[in-house]
């Protein structure tokens, strides 16, 4: 049994461990989670400059940029869900539900609160759905895929680190960077992190273009129980800017992720109701 690094993309690189090595590769790494639990995320890097000792620093956020993104994604859907789904609220639910459960020190100052509320909300959220992702698209290629960032050991240990340490050098992952000193070469050690490899060749775009398309094209394909073909074809016909569901969601993995909604539903024989 050997082990191989595959970063933190288990999409295509799984597939291709698989098929260049599928007789010794059983176990792999995968590097999930060294954002969440030492801080690199956006919102925290973005908080060395806000005001974010504010008891309503995050709600703040959800009123600005981040509402206008929930609303560009809420508009994809059908007038149905819409009216049924009450999106605002749910997050806002959500997010009360999850601070409430946030274990803090009653000594804290409330720079170091509302950090430690930002860790526990990317630990209990973001970074589940990548751990669920990498789980999914391991087995399907017959892969264990252990995440050694993730041991819990780990994850406790960092959630207690102050955040002067994490942000060790104003850089991220400064405190990780800081230990294997002398460990890596002076360019890896040292060098921005490059996100999941996104899809840029065009024929893939092209592809998922004829695809939803033809989806378009059947007025009771199921897609249209959840989403406005509207807005579906909007998108497709470039008339508006894809609604951002993060880094690595642009308009060809957006008209992907639709072509596979439809496709979930109609394998499963979905009916959704409201």
């Amino acid at each position: 049994m050997k082990c191989k690094g595959i970063g933190t993309s288990p999409g295509v690189a799984l597939g291709r461990l698989r098929l260049y090595h599928p007789q010794e590769t059983a176990v792999s790494r995968g590097l999930i989670a060294p954002e969440e639990t030492e801080g690199e995320i956006a919102s925290f890097l973005a908080a060395r400059s806000e005001a974010i000792t504010r008891a309503d620093w995050a709600l703040e956020r959800l009123e600005g940029a981040s509402r206008d993104i929930m609303l560009a994604q809420r508009d994809m859907l059908s007038d149905e869900a819409i009216h049924e789904l009450n999106l605002e609220e749910y997050t806002r639910e959500r997010y009360r539900d999850t601070l409430a459960q946030v274990p803090l020190l009653p000594e804290e100052k409330a720079e170091t609160r509302r950090r430690r509320e930002m860790s526990y909300l990317n630990l209990r959220w973001f970074m589940q759905t990548l751990l669920d992702r990498k789980d999914r698209m391991s087995m399907y290629h017959s892969l264990e895929v252990r995440v050694p960032f993730c041991d819990y050991r780990i994850a406790e240990y960092l959630y207690g680190v102050p955040w002067e340490f994490k942000d060790y050098q104003g850089q991220e992952k400064g405190l990780l960077r800081r230990a294997v000193e002398g460990l890596l070469p002076e360019p890896v050690l040292h060098r921005k992190k490059s996100p999941y490899p996104k899809t840029f060749d065009p024929r893939y775009e092209q592809l998922m273009e004829t695809r939803l398309q033809t989806i378009l094209d059947d007025p009771a394909a199921p897609l249209w129980q959840l989403v406005s073909a509207e807005e579906v074809k909007k998108l497709l016909h470039r008339e508006t800017q894809w609604p951002w569901y993060g880094q690595l969601m642009r308009r060809p993995q957006t008209i992907a992720y639709l072509c596979q909604i439809d496709f979930w539903l109609r394998h499963y024989s979905v009916e959704l109701v409201f």
